[in-house]
C-alpha cells in the first residue's frame, strides 16, 4: 500500500515538471519572438538609435544611423564615440555635459545637436538619452536621435513669413483687430488706436467694445444683431462689410467701415476705415447726375445706367432702337437681365457681383448676345463702368453683329487647315513622284531634327540607309500602282545630329484636278520613346523588385477585386506600427480616417468607371496605436486583360511639411487679406519706380498700376515739395536717420493736389534696397486742424475744472463736518445749530457745483437715476438765467406746479443751460426766450423757443453732430447739442427741432412721467446711530480732515485716532488692531486701495471703508478683484448720519 502511494506522487511529480518544461519552452519561444521583434524595431524605426558604455565606448547602432549619416555598423563598433567625428565640436561639449550630469543620477533633458555625415553634411538632431541600469548601476546608456531638418525648414518659413506679417500690420496706418473664438480680442495695432482711442485694455472682450463704442442702448442691439447674423451667414474667407457710426473712447462719433472675415483658425480678422469724408462726397454725387444726363442723351451709342439690383434707371433713345422697347418700359420697370440670351446670363451677373467687390476682376469690356422685344439674336459690345461712390454702373452697348459673322466665317475656313497642320503631333508630308519633300509640319522637323530650310527638296535616301531606302520604294511604288493607302510599320532614320529613330508611316496618293498622280502625302509618328521603353521596361522589372525591399518610402500593392493589400515593405510598415502579417490581412479602409476614406472611396470609382485620376494624392493615414498623420501617395496602376486589376503604391510620411505648409498659408492669407482690402494705398518703390500697387493706391491716384509702372515716383508730387522729397531720400540713402512718417502734396491723375500722410519703412526687395509705403489721402483732416485744436483747448480746460473739483471737495469735506460737529456739540443752542444748517445749505450747493463741473469736463460717474421734479430742474436754471442773460432778452415761463419724472438733475440742468444759452446767443440784438412745460399722456413735455435769426435746413441737420458749430472757433466747441441730444437719450427720452430762417428756433423735450406718489412719500431722514468705544483708525492725507472726523467719531462714542499716510496706517494697524478703518481713496505715495490690500493681506477680516474726494466711476471703478476688500464706499463731504450707520451695521 505504501509503494503504491509513492508511486503515484512520483508519478504526479514526472507530470509536474513535465508541464514546468513545457511552460519554460514556451516562455523561450515567446522570448525569442520578442527579442526578434525588439530588433526590427531598433533597426528599422525612424529615429537614429546608438548605445554606448558608460565611457563613450559604441556597443550597438540601427539601419537607420547608417542611412542617414552614411556610416556602416562594423567600422564603428568598439570605437569611442566622442573621438570618432560623429558631432560638431559645440555639439560633442554639451553632449559631454549632460552624459556627466546623467551619471552622476541627473536627468538628462532633450536638447538638439549638430552631427556630421560620411560626406561631411551637416544634420540637425534632436538628442534624447534613456540609461540602461543592471542592480541599479547605469552600464550603458541608448541614444536616440530623430532629423529635425524639415522641421527646422519649416520653422524658419513660418518665422519668416510671420516677420512680414508682423511688420505690415505694425506699421501699417490702417487699423486692424484680431478677436479669437470666445468673442476677446487678441490684438489691436497702433492705428486702431490712433483712430479710435481705444487700447486692448479698454476693450478685453466684444461686451466691453460693443458697450463703449454703442452707448446708445438701441443702436448698441442693433450692431450685435448685425454681427451674429453676418457670422451665421458669411463662410470662411468671405469679408463682411459693414458701415457703423460709433463713439470713440474720447466721446467723439465716427463713420466707420468695418470689413470682418473668418480665417480658417476661427478667428476675426477686422479692419476699419474712417468713411465719414466718403459719406459727404456721396452727397455730392448726387448734385453732378444731372450734369451728365444730357451728355447721356445725346451721345450716339447706346447707354443705360443699371441699379445695384440690376434694374434700368436711364436708357437713352439708341438704347430704345436697340432693344426695341420704350423708355416707359424699361426705366425702374426692366432689369437688363430681361434681354440677355440664356447662355451669358450667369456670365453676365458673374461679372455684375464680382465688378463690386473689392478687388474684383470683372473685365470692364466684353461682348454678349442681346434678344431684343422681338425675339431678334443680336451680338453686342460693351463697356461698363462702376459710378463712383455708389453702386451703379453705367454702360455703352455697340451692335456688332454683322461684324461677327464676317469674322466667324473666316476663322472658320483657316481653323480647318490650321489644326491639322499646327496640332497635331504626328509629322505631316507632302513629296513629289521622286520622293523629294514638297511640303511638311513643324511636327516633322522636330522629329527629324532638320530645319524648315534643308529639309525641303531633300530625298528620303538622303536620312535612311540603303535597305531602308528599298523598303519605302517598295511601298510607295505598290501606292502608286494600286492608289490605295499603305503603312510602315517600323523603319530608322538617322537625324541632323547623328542620332537614330524610329518611325512609323501612313501614306496615300496625290492626283491633281484631272486625276494625273502627282506624288505622295502621309503621316509619320515618332515611336522611338515607346521601343525605348519596351526595353527599359525589361531592364527595370529586376531593379524594381530590388527597389521595393530597400526602398526608404513605404511601398505596397493592393488588389482591387479583394480590396486587400498583397505585399508591403519595411517602411510602411514602420510608418503604421503594423507587422507585415498584421498589414496584409487589411484593406486600405482599415489603415484610412473617415475623410480619406471618402475621397478614396470617389477616387477608386472614378478609376473603376475609366476616368483619369492624377497619380499623385495626399491622404491621412492612422496607424496601429492611433496616430494619425500625412502621407503622399503615388500610384501606379495595373491592368489585366484591360481591366483595372490594383496597384503599385509608393509612400512619403509628408507630415512636417504639411505642418510648415498650412503656417505658411495662414500666414500669407492673413498677409493678402490685409494688403488687398487696406483702406490706406501700399506699395514699394525701388529705384524710383513704383511696384505692387494695391487697389486702394490706384483709387487714389487715379492711375491704373500699367500707367504707374511707366511713370517716375517723383512726378506724383507736387513741384513745390520735390526738393524736400529728394532731400529726405538723400538722407536716407546716406544712412542718416530721418522721419518714417511725413506729410507731402501730390497730383493725381486728373490734376487734384491732395495731402498724403506717408509712411515709409526701408526694406531689401529682391536683393536690393527698398522701401514699403503706407499712403493716406489727409486732404479732410486739414479742414479740422484748427476745430480740433480748440477742441483739445477745452478738454485741457475740463482737465483743470476736473482737479478744481477735487480740491473743492476736500474743502467742502472739512466745512462739512465742522459744521455737523457744532450741530451735535449744540444741539440745545438755537442760534447755532440755525448756522450749522445754513452752512449744510451753502455745502449742499457746492457739492451741485463739483458735479456740475465733472459733467462739464465729462469725468462724472454715471449715477443711477432718482426721482426728481423736472419743473424744480428747470426753475433752478430760470433763475440762474434771469439774472445772468441781457435785459435786452424777455424770458417767459410757465410750467406746472410738479411733473415728476426718473433723472439726474445735474445733467438735466446741464440740458437745459445749453439750450437757454443758445437761444441767447441767436438773439444778440434782444428777444424773447419762452420756456414752457406740461403733460402730455404719461410724458412730461418742455418746448424752449426764441424769435432769433433761425436755422438754414443744412444746419438744422446736422445741429446733433459733435463738433459741429456755427459759432467762431473761440466761441464754441459744437458739443453742446450732441452733449444735450446724449444725455436727454440716457433718460429714455426724445430731442425734437424745429427752425425757419429769420423767425426763430423751438426744439421739443419728451421725457417719461414717474408716479408721483412714489416721488412725493417722504423719506426716512437718517438719524446718528451711537458707537460702544469700538476703535477706530481715520487714514487720510489732510490734517484737518483727519482732526474734525476724530472729534465728530468721539461724539459718537468710538475712540478714534489717524494717521497721514498708507504707510503709517499699516505700522498703526499692526500695533493696535483697530475695529474699523476709513481710508481716502486717493493718497500719495499709497493709495487706498492699496492700502486696502497690504491690511487684507495681514488680517482678512479687517473691516475697511473708503472715503473718496474725487474719482471717475466711484466704487464701480474698482475692479472685481479688489472690490471685496472694502465693506463700504462714501464720497466727501461725508454725511456723519450716513457714516454713523455703516459703522454701526459693521460693527454689529
Amino acid at each position: 500500500m505504501g509503494i503504491k502511494k509513492r508511486d503515484r506522487k512520483l508519478e504526479q511529480r514526472i507530470e509536474n515538471l513535465e508541464k514546468e518544461l513545457a511552460r519554460l519552452r514556451q516562455e523561450e519561444e515567446t522570448l525569442r519572438e520578442r527579442e526578434e521583434r525588439c530588433r526590427t524595431l531598433f533597426d528599422k524605426g525612424p529615429d537614429l538609435i546608438i548605445v554606448i558604455d558608460t565611457q563613450g565606448t559604441i556597443l550597438d547602432l540601427n539601419e537607420t544611423f547608417e542611412k542617414e549619416t552614411g556610416y556602416s555598423r562594423d567600422e564603428f563598433i568598439g570605437k569611442n564615440v566622442f573621438e570618432a567625428n560623429l558631432l560638431t565640436k559645440e555639439s560633442l561639449a554639451k553632449t559631454l555635459t549632460y552624459m556627466e550630469s546623467l551619471l552622476k543620477g541627473e536627468t538628462w533633458p532633450i536638447f538638439e545637436i549638430e552631427g556630421i555625415s560620411n560626406n561631411n553634411r551637416i544634420i540637425p538632431f534632436e538628442l534624447r538619452a534613456v540609461p540602461i541600469r543592471k542592480d541599479g548601476e547605469i552600464v550603458a546608456i541608448e541614444a536616440i536621435l530623430r532629423n529635425i531638418a524639415e522641421r527646422k525648414r519649416a520653422q524658419e518659413a513660418f518665422r519668416k513669413e510671420n516677420e512680414k506679417f508682423q511688420l505690415l500690420v505694425e506699421k501699417s496706418p490702417m487699423a486692424v483687430s484680431i478677436i479669437d473664438k470666445n468673442g476677446g480680442y487678441k490684438y489691436v495695432n497702433p492705428r486702431f488706436t490712433e483712430i479710435l482711442g481705444y487700447t486692448l485694455e479698454d476693450i478685453p472682450t466684444g461686451r466691453e467694445w460693443f458697450l463703449k463704442a454703442f452707448p446708445d442702448e438701441k443702436l448698441r442691439k442693433e450692431a450685435i444683431s448685425v454681427w451674429v447674423k453676418d457670422l451665421e451667414k458669411y463662410g470662411k474667407g468671405e469679408f463682411r462689410p459693414r458701415i457703423f457710426e460709433v463713439t470713440c473712447k474720447d466721446g467723439s462719433r465716427k463713420i466707420v467701415e468695418f470689413k470682418s472675415v473668418t480665417m480658417d483658425s476661427g478667428e476675426q480678422l477686422v479692419i476699419y476705415g474712417d468713411v465719414t469724408e466718403l459719406k459727404k462726397a456721396e452727397w455730392a454725387l448726387a448734385e453732378s447726375e444731372e450734369r451728365y444726363r444730357s451728355v447721356f442723351e445725346n451721345t450716339g451709342t447706346a447707354m443705360g445706367i443699371f441699379e445695384e439690383d440690376m434694374t434700368i434707371a436711364m436708357a437713352n433713345a439708341e438704347l430704345e432702337k436697340l432693344s426695341g422697347y420704350s423708355k416707359q418700359e424699361l426705366e425702374g420697370k426692366m432689369k437688363w437681365t430681361e434681354f440677355v440670351a440664356e447662355e451669358d446670363l450667369e456670365r453676365m451677373k458673374r461679372y455684375h457681383a464680382e465688378r463690386r467687390e473689392k478687388g474684383g476682376k470683372a473685365p470692364d469690356e466684353y461682348e454678349f448676345t442681346l434678344v431684343d422685344k422681338y425675339g431678334k439674336r443680336k451680338t453686342i459690345f460693351t463697356k461698363v463702368a462702376i459710378i463712383p461712390g455708389t453702386g451703379r454702373n453705367v454702360s455703352s452697348l455697340t451692335d456688332i453683329t454683322a461684324r461677327k459673322k464676317a469674322e466667324q466665317a473666316l476663322q472658320a475656313s483657316e481653323e480647318k487647315y490650321r489644326t491639322i497642320l499646327e496640332n497635331i503631333e504626328e509629322g505631316y508630308f507632302e513629296v513629289d513622284l521622286g520622293g523629294n519633300l514638297t511640303f511638311f509640319n513643324d511636327s516633322l522637323c522636330k522629329i527629324s531634327g532638320y530645319p524648315p530650310e534643308e529639309l525641303l527638296g531633300m530625298n528620303n535616301r538622303e536620312y535612311t540607309s540603303p535597305e531602308t531606302a528599298k523598303k519605302m520604294y517598295r511601298v510607295f511604288n505598290r501606292v502608286y500602282r494600286t492608289g490605295k493607302p499603305a503603312r510602315i510599320l517600323e523603319y530608322e532614320i538617322k537625324r541632323k545630329d547623328g542620332s537614330s529613330c524610329y518611325l512609323e508611316m501612313s501614306t496615300t496618293l496625290m492626283k491633281d484636278s484631272s486625276g494625273t498622280p502627282i506624288g505622295f502625302r502621309g503621316i509619320v509618328r515618332d515611336i522611338t520613346e515607346r521601343k525605348r521603353a519596351e526595353q527599359a521596361l525589361r531592364e527595370s522589372e529586376e531593379r524594381y523588385r530590388q527597389l521595393v525591399e530597400h526602398a526608404p518610402a513605404g511601398i505596397y500593392e493592393v488588389d482591387f477585386t479583394t480590396q486587400k493589400f498583397v505585399s508591403v515593405n519595411d517602411v510602411m510598415c514602420e510608418y503604421t506600427g503594423y507587422t507585415k502579417e498584421e498589414f496584409l490581412n487589411l484593406s486600405p479602409l482599415d489603415i484610412l480616417p473617415p475623410e480619406s476614406k471618402r475621397r478614396f472611396l470617389e477616387r477608386l470609382s472614378k478609376i473603376v468607371a475609366g476616368e483619369k485620376v492624377p497619380e499623385v494624392v495626399e491622404y491621412q493615414i492612422r496607424g496601429k496605436g492611433g496616430r494619425e498623420f500625412w502621407v503622399m501617395l503615388n500610384t501606379r496602376l495595373t491592368y489585366e486583360n484591360g481591366i483595372h486589376k490594383g496597384a503599385t503604391v509608393v509612400v512619403y510620411d509628408i507630415t512636417e511639411r504639411r505642418k510648415a505648409e498650412e503656417a505658411l498659408r495662414k500666414s500669407e492669407e492673413r498677409y493678402r487679406l490685409l494688403v488687398e482690402n487696406a483702406t490706406d494705398g501700399i506699395f514699394i518703390t525701388q529705384k524710383g519706380r513704383i511696384r505692387f500697387p494695391n487697389p486702394k493706391t490706384l483709387e487714389v491716384l487715379g492711375y491704373t498700376a500699367e500707367e504707374l509702372a511707366k511713370m517716375w515716383y517723383v512726378d506724383l508730387i507736387h513741384p513745390e515739395d520735390r526738393s524736400g522729397f529728394m532731400e529726405r531720400l538723400k538722407k536716407r540713402r546716406g544712412s542718416e536717420k530721418g522721419p518714417d512718417t511725413y506729410t507731402i502734396r501730390i497730383i493725381n491723375k486728373a490734376g487734384e493736389e491732395l495731402w498724403a500722410q506717408i509712411n515709409s519703412v526701408p526694406i531689401t526687395w529682391e536683393g536690393r534696397a527698398a522701401a514699403l509705403n503706407f499712403v493716406r489721402d489727409i486732404t479732410p483732416q486739414k479742414r479740422l486742424e484748427e476745430q480740433l485744436m480748440h477742441a483739445q483747448k477745452m478738454e485741457a480746460i475740463g482737465t483743470i475744472a476736473s482737479g478744481v473739483a477735487h480740491n473743492f471737495r476736500n474743502i467742502l469735506a472739512v466745512i462739512s463736518m465742522k459744521s455737523q460737529v457744532i450741530d451735535m456739540k449744540y444741539r440745545d443752542h438755537a442760534e447755532l445749530r440755525n448756522i450749522a444748517e445754513g452752512i449744510n445749505n451753502y455745502v449742499e450747493r457746492g457739492v451741485k457745483l463739483v458735479e456740475g463741473l465733472m459733467q462739464f469736463c465729462r469725468k462724472q460717474a454715471r449715477k443711477e437715476f432718482q426721482p426728481l421734479d423736472l419743473c424744480s430742474v428747470i426753475h433752478e436754471t430760470y433763475q440762474i438765467i434771469s439774472k445772468s442773460f441781457d435785459k435786452m432778452i424777455d424770458i417767459g415761463l410757465s410750467i406746472p406746479p410738479s411733473l415728476p419724472i426718473m433723472g439726474d438733475s445735474a445733467a438735466l440742468s446741464q440740458v437745459f443751460m445749453n439750450l437757454f444759452s443758445n437761444a441767447r446767443d441767436a438773439m444778440p440784438e434782444g428777444g424773447r426766450l419762452q420756456i414752457d412745460a406740461e403733460r402730455e399722456g404719461d410724458y412730461a413735455v418742455v418746448s424752449v423757443s426764441d424769435t432769433g435769426h433761425g436755422m438754414a435746413r443744412s444746419t438744422l441737420e446736422k445741429c446733433f453732430d459733435p463738433f459741429f458749430t456755427t459759432k467762431d472757433i473761440d466761441k464754441g466747441t459744437g458739443l453742446g447739442l450732441s452733449t444735450a441730444y446724449g444725455i436727454v437719450k440716457e433718460h429714455g427720452g426724445e430731442i425734437k427741432v424745429t427752425s425757419k430762417q429769420g423767425k426763430g428756433t423751438t426744439f421739443r423735450l419728451l421725457f417719461p412721467l414717474y408716479s408721483s406718489k412714489e416721488l412725493s412719500e417722504e423719506k426716512t431722514p437718517l438719524r446718528p446711530v451711537s458707537g460702544r468705544g469700538q476703535q477706530v483708525l481715520i487714514v487720510d492725507d489732510e490734517i484737518e480732515i483727519c482732526k474734525v472726523m476724530k472729534e465728530l467719531l468721539k461724539e459718537f462714542g468710538y475712540r478714534a485716532s489717524y494717521v497721514t499716510s498708507g504707510k503709517e496706517g499699516i505700522a498703526a494697524y499692526k500695533t493696535s488692531k483697530p475695529d474699523l478703518l476709513l481710508v481716502d481713496r486717493s493718497m500719495p505715495e499709497m493709495d487706498g486701495i492699496s492700502f486696502a490690500r497690504e491690511i487684507m493681506d495681514l488680517d482678512p477680516d479687517a473691516k475697511i471703508v473708503i472715503i473718496s474726494g474725487y474719482d471717475q466711476d466711484g466704487p464701480s471703478g474698482i475692479d472685481e478683484q479688489a472690490r471685496h476688500l472694502i465693506k463700504g464706499y462714501l464720497t466727501k463731504p461725508v454725511n456723519v448720519k450716513e457714516l454713523s450707520g455703516i459703522m454701526a451695521k459693521l460693527l454689529q
